[in-house]
């Protein structure tokens, strides 16, 4: 009897273990991502007139960000600092184009990665993908249609 409550307190202890690292994975905090510390946990999209944007990860996607057409937005990714210094490949799997400040896109020192986006000019649903050493993170975009706002997504908030 002493022996099954003992095994029943080291499994509830290893569970109570197990689910705050599992949060902490979820949590999007890049120095609690424990599970993938080589993903990006959060982006800030600047709109370039004061206007940002910032949006947690939901396994590898963001949420979409509205965007209008041919518009370039500055976008920073946070990863781990353990990252800086490691290059990454950016593609805009949709259209649209992708800059770095200088190529190629690397992590800075404190775990930061900038470069700019030009929205495609076909309006709808489009996507950028940033490759590291163990998975890609999924940028989301909607270019807006000013012609057919029922066509839109609700408006970012």
């Amino acid at each position: 009897m002493k022996l099954s409550r003992l095994l029943l307190a080291l499994a509830i202890t290893v569970n109570i273990i197990e689910v705050p690292t599992a949060l902490i994975a979820q949590s999007g905090d890049p120095e609690l991502t424990a599970a993938n510390p080589t993903s990006a946990s959060s982006a800030v999209f600047d709109f370039g007139d004061g206007t940002l944007v910032r949006r947690r990860k939901r396994e590898s996607d963001f949420q979409e960000v509205s965007v209008n057409a041919g518009q370039s937005i500055n976008i920073k990714l946070q990863f781990a600092p353990t990252m800086a210094g490691q290059e990454l490949v950016a593609g805009a799997l949709d259209g649209g184009a992708i800059t770095a400040p200088e190529p190629p896109l690397v992590v800075d020192a404190d775990g930061n990665l900038n470069f700019t986006f030009r929205a495609p000019i076909l309006k709808g649903y489009c996507r950028v993908a940033i490759q590291q050493s163990e998975g890609t993170d999924v940028l989301q975009f909607w270019v807006i249609d000013p012609a057919h706002p029922e066509d839109n997504p609700p408006a970012d908030g």
